[in-house]
């Protein structure tokens, strides 16, 4: 049970391992790898590329629009400021502040009330003027209750800092109630500032313009949105005191000291309430006062937050999509080579017939078959060879050993008989015996190696030297060879054939003397398929009989141009003993040696016959029958 655990183990980690993976499933992984890990590089580069450019651009136009509310802003504060210079220097104003009307106390205050609503009426978002005598005298106009009775100036928050002789020209106040004399004051931000006599200096009264927070709700209004999806919180400072919230939330009261810590700088990231935020803050030169924006850091980078989802379902979707191509282009360059390795299974079994199927495209699958199907063809051909080689061999000792019939017992009885001879002094039957013994033993060494020059030249004398006991008269026979190729190599029973059909349709067919003649010599020819010089030998077998007619000879080139498909000789030559003829030759030399070498042959009526047997000079053929 514990074997079988392991076995099953074994094969999971096997299928979970790379290198048993199949070539298509890597494939298709290792490009979506590729494509995955691409679009995750390249996604965030984009992401936060897009991020850093979107909170940019977001302080930039939160920067610009505060700017502009920031002059908008002075632009306002300075009319106010301008009211109440036209409110002080006003000639009625003045005397009444001097000295109370003879009228009486009632006509003063009206000609107060429309001096100051006269100036005043062309800024819609005063919410009131006061002006607080020193004697104790108040005048007001607002949109709003009326004074108590029963107040006083001096109860005010502001009024030690304008009393005092270092008091400011003009004292902003923060957000908040519009005075203490009223009953149902509303919340306001004012303007606060001595009313000196142009006359003596003497100062005569405190003038408080209270200004609508709506003024500053206006100047925030839509049109300084960043878009219609993201709109910043404004607000706008003094000092520590919230002069307006756009959110409402915190108008007329004191901002944190570390927020006002954090904006230092002009624009930045702050942390309040445990939330990020972008801000950027601007500095009015006429009144001090800081604008200031903020957005929450996820508003500013929604886009980028809504283009980061976009590419990852882009992403997925293409993974997807580029998963099924690959795989499907893996399974397309797969498959040919799957086919390929049955193929190979079946020519590993021994079927050398099989052929790939050629698409006839020029890609490297198309080039690999056609390739394959070359390989296969040599790969046939050369078995085929090796076996036409052996046939041919073993037809050669057949015929070989058909003519000699029992050549142990023959030669054994030729020796006896060469014995017996000289004994009672027949020397000639001796010499003929001696001479068949040795044409015996020659036989019967094995056939699968070459032999030298001078092994195949002695089996001749030895053949020849029968031959001449059979005509004496009318065989001649030469031999010319340099001495220098008496031990290059030849293949065995290859020149004795030609000097047997000599001697069968030469000599024999001949009335007058004939000669046969061998010669050898050594050539360089140009080799097309090695693109380089070879050495060969060319033998020459040359008789002086009746030669050939040019039907025969056209015959005989014919069949030792033959492709070797056939195993009968067509030139078994008739009455030949040895029965081993020029096509034999032919086929074994070109089987070992290749098709450039091999047997020619030239004759004429009248003229004798010419055979040239060509053979690679140096080459050698071992016991297992081949070339080295």
């Amino acid at each position: 049970m514990t074997s079988l655990l392991r076995h099953t183990i074994k094969e999971r980690i096997a299928m979970i391992n790379w290198v048993d993976w199949r070539l298509k499933n890597k494939i298709a992984a290792t490009i979506s790898a590729i494509f995955f890990l691409s679009l995750i590089i390249i996604g965030t580069l984009v992401y936060f590329k897009m991020t850093k450019d979107y909170r940019h651009r977001t302080q930039d136009l939160m920067e610009t629009t505060i700017r502009q509310m920031n002059i908008t802003i002075d632009v306002h504060m300075q009319n106010m400021e301008r009211l109440s210079v036209s409110i002080l220097s006003d000639p009625i104003i003045q005397r009444v502040l001097r000295a109370p009307s003879e009228i009486g106390p009632l006509e003063d205050n009206n000609e107060m009330n429309y001096r100051m609503l006269l100036l005043s009426s062309p800024w819609p978002y005063i919410q009131g003027v006061n002006i607080f005598s020193e004697d104790g005298r108040n005048y007001s106009i607002s949109l709003g209750d009326t004074p108590r009775s029963d107040f006083s100036v001096r109860d005010e928050p502001w009024y030690e800092v304008m009393a005092s002789t270092q008091a400011p020209v003009l004292l902003y106040l923060p957000t908040g109630q519009e005075t203490k004399s009223m009953l149902n004051s509303q919340r306001v931000f004012s303007l606060v500032r001595p009313i000196n006599d142009l006359e003596s200096g003497e100062r005569l009264a405190f003038m408080k313009i209270d200004l609508q927070t709506e003024l500053f709700q206006e100047i925030i209004g839509n049109r300084y949105q960043l878009d219609q999806k993201v709109t910043p919180r404004y607000m706008v400072l003094q000092d520590e005191n919230v002069l307006l919230d756009s959110h409402s939330q915190l108008t007329g009261q004191k901002l944190d000291s570390a927020i006002l810590q954090a904006l230092k700088d002009q624009s930045g990231f702050m942390e309040w309430g445990g939330e990020r935020y972008l801000y950027s803050a601007v500095e009015s030169s006429n009144t001090h006062w800081h604008m200031l924006s903020i957005l929450p850091y996820t508003e500013a980078i929604t886009e980028s937050l809504k283009i980061r989802n976009l590419l990852i379902g882009l992403g997925i979707s293409f993974l997807v999509i580029i998963t099924l191509c690959s795989y499907y282009l893996a399974s397309g360059i797969v498959k040919p080579l799957s086919r390929i390795m049955i193929t190979m299974k079946r020519v590993e079994m021994g079927d050398f017939k099989v052929r790939l199927y050629e698409r006839g495209t020029r890609d490297e699958i198309g080039q690999l078959a056609r390739i394959f199907n070359i390989m296969l063809e040599s790969v046939d051909h050369l078995i085929h060879r090796v076996y036409q080689a052996e046939l041919r061999e073993k037809d050669a000792q057949l015929q070989s050993l058909q003519a000699q019939i029992n050549p142990h017992m023959l030669f054994n009885t030729l020796n006896l008989m060469k014995a017996l001879c000289r004994k009672r002094n027949i020397l000639d039957v001796a010499l003929m015996a001696g001479s068949l013994a040795d044409l015996f033993r020659y036989s019967l060494k094995t056939w699968k190696r070459t032999v030298t020059l001078r092994e195949e030249l002695g089996h001749i004398h030895n053949y020849l030297h029968i031959q001449k006991l059979r005509f004496p008269d009318k065989l001649l026979y030469r031999c010319h060879m340099p001495e220098s190729l008496m031990q290059s190599q030849v293949v065995r029973l290859s020149i004795q054939p030609i000097v047997e059909n000599a001697m069968i349709y030469g000599v024999e067919q001949c009335l007058d003397r004939c000669v046969i003649e061998v010669t050898a010599a050594l050539e360089t020819v140009w080799s097309a398929t090695e693109e380089h010089s070879v050495q060969v030998i060319v033998i020459q077998v040359t008789d002086t009989g009746p030669g050939m007619s040019k039907e025969r000879l056209e015959l005989v080139q014919r069949s030792l141009a033959g492709n070797g498909s056939e195993i009968t000789d067509s030139l078994s030559m008739e009455g030949s003993q040895s029965g081993i003829g020029l096509t034999n030759v032919q086929k074994r030399v070109k089987l070992l040696f290749g098709d450039r070498y091999g047997l020619r042959i030239q004759s004429e009526l009248g003229k004798g016959t010419q055979v040239y047997l060509t053979v690679p000079y140096g080459a050698i053929v071992d016991g297992e029958g081949r070339a080295q």
